[in-house]
């Protein structure tokens, strides 16, 4: 009773920027806040129409299991750059603008 789903701080929040697709088929990223989150998609939620648009994604960031996380870790490197990356459970997207201002 009472207790959050994941102790580690990911309570939700939203992050608005220009959706990309990642270097793996089927991964998408978005950079916000000199960050680079790699987003996966909630129930009903879908990135494909999106890409090279202005969004708002809701959601909250995930730790993968290491299994997982070695999978996509060097994509997500090649994407980031230098900026820090994080996973991205997304639960709602809104559409902001057909055109990117990165």
């Amino acid at each position: 009773m009472g207790k959050q789903p994941n102790a580690m701080g990911n309570q939700a929040m939203s992050i608005t920027g220009c959706l990309k697709q990642g270097a793996n088929a089927g991964d998408y990223y978005i950079m916000a806040n000199g960050k680079m989150y790699e987003v996966m998609a909630g129930k009903g939620v879908s990135f494909a129409e999106h890409v090279g648009h202005t969004v708002t994604l809701a959601g909250h960031t995930v730790k993968l299991p290491a299994a997982d996380e070695a999978k996509k870790e060097a994509g997500e490197k090649t994407e980031a750059g230098s900026s820090p990356y994080a996973d991205f459970q997304v639960t709602s997207l809104k559409h902001v603008s057909a055109t990117c201002s990165q």
